[in-house]
């Protein structure tokens, strides 16, 4: 599912101690034509900006693996790029970006996952 502008809370299964907040950041759309090298650039820029904070209130460390799905262009000119912080692997065969790693008890993570499409204007 999709989150909006909101934040949303999460809660793993019956594990109440566990939980996280999702947040969209900043999305940009339909931004005006850029010059690059003094060139005007025909092409539509869109971004998304998501941060997620998980957040451990066990008296333990737990093994998270969190994952997100990775964009598909539509437009086979479109050109996508994905920054992710701290850096999670992509898995290509199943189309998602995956974050593996061990959270300190009562501590939080802060994962950001940011998409930008650069989208040729058709002539």
């Amino acid at each position: 599912f999709s989150f909006g502008p909101e934040s949303r809370d999460i809660f793993f299964g019956i594990d109440q101690l566990m939980k996280a907040e999702v947040v969209q950041t900043a999305v940009q759309g339909d931004a005006p034509p850029t010059f690059f090298g003094g060139d005007k650039s025909d092409a539509r820029v869109e971004q998304w900006i998501w941060v997620s904070t998980i957040h451990n209130g066990h008296g333990k460390a737990v093994a998270l693996r969190v994952e997100e799905a990775a964009p598909i262009a539509r437009d086979a000119e479109a050109k996508i790029s994905v920054s992710t912080s701290p850096k999670a692997v992509l898995e290509e065969k199943k189309s998602r970006y995956v974050w593996e790693l061990s959270l300190p008890a009562r501590e939080k993570a802060e994962l950001r996952y940011e998409v930008k499409a650069v989208i040729p204007e058709k002539k």
